[in-house]
């Protein structure tokens, strides 16, 4: 993963690639119990409260296994394990019996998977200088887009690829665990993606990449969900509390009846263990990244990769390799605890005070550079990887793993016994079961809507004075719907980024999805066509600047032209203009309309009648026929339809790119910026000189019960223009209370001492002024 510098400290972020360890004997369980319950486990770190526990949750998975995985027949167990082998006492063989049914009994945890890759070459497409959009941007785009042939020169040339990734190997087998480090752009997220399968968003991939036998593209077809990729942004439906984030994970990939007892005490009890695992029981927004990982864990997933999912590496990691990746080049892969000794053997030291993960990321600054690929293609370490990478495939090939998988996955999919179709489906679950879970979790609507309008026709007159306001409130109706509709535009493109993740989890079909949100909307018929018109413009945009330019003119062709034919075609083509003559038809087939106040000759009124029928009041007056009334019903729901329709192809089948991770882009014109040479000590002190006198330095006090507190103490120093400083401190030295003393962002207690900025005390507008970003964004 990538380093990262922030203004407080700088640390590491670590990337794991995880293996659930399957087909353990029981032999194995024993001993790791027994090291777990003789190892004293930390429950703190640098001061700060563990919330995982490995002890407590392998305890706790083995007892889902045994209290809620389907009993073996005695057939069954005997066909498994070989009850009468040969060589062994009694013809019983208590190894072979204990790991059969392991085998046998407990998903998701008995599933055998490793993950190779050969000379792995990545292109993409050369993005480094893409630069900040302006008011010219779009017509630019557009003349640049119609020079090279609106993309299709792009189909047949390889120009403006660059290489991301060149010739990666490795082997990480089941129950291991490979660290990914480097520098920002080096190339870990790259890496990541394409170990995780997502590959949408790349030119071209050389090399080989294999998941326990099965190929990237038959993995992406059928077995999606073995194959999670965790994405460095932690992105969930902002609705759904943590429970309920992990409870709607867990009910779509329970396995079916046949693998499980009690599948209701399976999901309940999986829930509690991952909810006391991560710490979730009492959960706050800083906490995203546990329920990200808490998520993924639920999926059952067999090959598990985080990119940045925990940050730092000590001796408690329990980690098995690690990778070292610098401009896409591989610069090491081996084993964690000797990392450290390989690039000793090259000359590069680690700092005694320096953590591991620090300096192997540190290795690769521009002051430390070497030529590091060479050397390590010419290290004894490397063909050691290569050599590994040859045995493990070919050991994959022997122990026939490929073929293993399919069956174990194809078994836990729910309705395979009745459809020999869902084996070919990469989804746990059936199509009808993940409605039914995401119509209860999505169910809800606005009634409250429903009860304001419905009461603006109480009390209506039956006159000739109430005939416009009938067919304004109505007209209101829709209108107001078709405002509040426009929210399906963010809501659409804002939850697209969970729906790919979940797509990738193999945990529903976005289809589901879209019925479901479409079944909540049926209450309100024209409600729902115009929330399936918009959510069809968001789901077909590709940010939400362009939905809303998108969905702001077609509404106003709309409502323009909704009422009368102007231009036709766009009159029988909204679906508006056919639900207000529905609603109209509807509300004046049955009334008659005294002439009274000062309408007393209404449209549609008859010479000597007192009376005006509401049939000839439509007629008359807005060119609508009653008999027409179910014509435009039936034409509002075949559009409602249609937008189903469409809606479910595109969340389906359209995924739009760079998705999980972000580009950098940069002003057009950077200005230039003159290298400083300087002599620091002497600076520094002139620096020192032209500060105020200590009796004047920053010093900060807030009231605080039986006293005052004193939080800065006379601090001194200075920042000169073109650098930056960063605030180096343990947690709760004082860094952010400084940063918001220098920034007058502060609004109790006292602060004393001079801040000046170019000599200068600061005026009462600095702080409108000034950029300040907190650490709670």
């Amino acid at each position: 993963m990538e380093n990262r510098a922030s203004s407080a400290s700088s640390s590491s972020d670590r990337t794991d690639v995880d293996r659930k360890q399957t087909r353990q004997s029981a032999d194995t369980i024993g001993r790791a119990a027994a090291r777990n319950s003789t190892t004293e486990e930390a429950v703190t770190s640098f001061g700060e409260p563990l919330h995982v526990s490995v002890t407590r949750g392998t305890s706790r998975f083995l007892s889902i296994q045994r209290s809620f995985s389907r009993p073996l027949s005695v057939g069954d167990e005997e066909a498994a394990t070989g009850v009468a082998e040969a060589g062994y006492p009694g013809g019983f063989n208590l190894t072979g019996w204990l790991t059969g049914r392991q085998e046998q009994q407990g998903p998701p945890f008995t599933k055998r998977v490793g993950l190779v890759f050969d000379d792995l070459t990545v292109y993409g497409d050369d993005v480094a200088n893409r630069h900040i959009g302006s008011l010219i941007t779009p017509f630019y785009k557009i003349v640049k887009s119609a020079a090279h042939g609106f993309g299709l020169k792009k189909l047949f040339s390889a120009g403006g690829m660059k290489p991301l990734l060149r010739n990666m190997s490795g082997v990480v087998e089941d129950g291991e665990m490979l660290l990914v480090l480097g520098q920002p752009g080096a190339g870990c997220s790259t890496l990541l993606r394409v170990l995780g399968n997502r590959r949408g968003t790349y030119r071209k991939i050389e090399g080989s990449v294999s998941y326990g036998g099965l190929t990237p593209e038959e993995v992406e077809k059928r077995y999606r969900g073995e194959v999670a990729y965790n994405q460095e942004e932690d992105v969930h439906f902002s609705t759904l509390t943590v429970r309920k984030t992990l409870d709607f994970a867990i009910k779509c990939k329970t396995p079916n009846k046949n693998m499980l007892a009690d599948r209701e005490g399976y999901e309940k009890e999986f829930l509690d263990t991952l909810l006391d695992m991560y710490g979730l029981s009492g959960c706050a927004d800083t906490i995203r990244k546990r329920v990200s990982i808490a998520e993924q864990v639920a999926s059952g997933a067999s090959i598990d990769i985080w990119d940045g999912s925990t940050r730092g590496l000590d001796s408690s990691s329990a980690l098995d390799y690690v990778m070292v990746v610098e401009e896409g080049r591989e610069l090491y892969f081996g084993p964690a605890n000797k990392a450290v000794e390989y690039f000793a053997s090259i000359g590069i030291y680690k700092p005694p005070r320096q953590t591991t993960s620090d300096f192997l990321t540190g290795v690769t600054q521009l002051h430390e550079r070497t030529d590091f690929e060479r050397c390590w293609q010419a290290s004894s370490q490397y063909h050691s990887v290569k050599d590994e990478v040859s045995r493990f495939e070919a050991r994959l090939k022997n122990d026939d793993r490929g073929n293993e998988i399919r069956h174990f996955v194809d078994q836990t999919k729910m309705g395979t016994e009745k459809s020999k179709l869902r084996r070919k489906s990469p989804y746990t679950t059936t199509f009808w079961y993940q409605l039914d879970k995401l119509v209860k979790r999505d169910s809800s609507y606005n009634a409250a809507f429903a009860i304001i309008v419905g009461t603006l026709f109480l009390n209506l007159p039956e006159t000739s004075t109430g005939a416009f306001t009938r067919g304004g409130v109505l007209f209101f109706a829709l209108l107001f719907n078709s405002l509040t509709a426009q929210a399906e535009i963010p809501k659409a493109v804002a939850s697209r980024e969970v729906v790919y993740k979940h797509k990738s989890f193999a945990m529903y079909h976005p289809a589901a999805l879209s019925l479901a949100q479409t079944i909540v909307d049926i209450p309100f018929m024209a409600a729902s066509v115009l929330r399936g018109f918009f959510r069809l413009i968001g789901n077909v945009s590709p940010n939400v600047d362009f939905g809303h330019t998108l969905s702001g003119i077609g509404l106003l062709f709309m409502i323009l032209y909704s009422m009368h034919g102007w231009f036709i075609w766009i009159y029988f083509m909204s679906p508006l203009s056919w639900a207000f003559k529905a609603l109209m038809a509807n509300e004046f087939r049955h009334l008659e309309l005294k002439c009274a106040g000062g309408n007393l000759d209404p449209a549609g009124a008859i010479p000597g009648q007192e009376y005006v029928f509401g049939p000839d009041y439509l007629e008359k007056g807005y060119s609508f026929h009653i008999k027409d009334m179910w014509k435009a019903f039936i034409i509002v729901c075949a559009y409602w339809i249609l937008f189903v329709i469409m809606i479910a192809g595109v969340m389906e089948w359209v995924e739009f790119g760079n998705t999980g991770y972000s580009i950098n882009v940069y002003k057009r014109y950077r200005p230039k910026v003159n290298a400083v040479h300087e002599d620091s000590a002497r600076e520094s002190k002139e620096a020192l000189e032209a500060l105020p006198s200590p009796g004047r330095s920053i010093s900060y006090t807030v009231p605080v019960k039986g006293g005052n507190k004193q939080l800065l103490d006379d601090v001194s120093g200075y920042i000169k223009p073109g650098t930056m400083t960063a605030l180096m401190g343990s947690s709760g030295a004082g860094k952010t209370t400084l940063l918001d003393s220098l920034s007058q962002r502060k609004t109790i207690g006292k602060l004393e001492g001079d801040i000046l900025m170019n000599g200068a005390p600061q005026p009462a507008s600095f702080r409108r002024i000034t950029g300040y970003c907190e650490q709670l964004d």
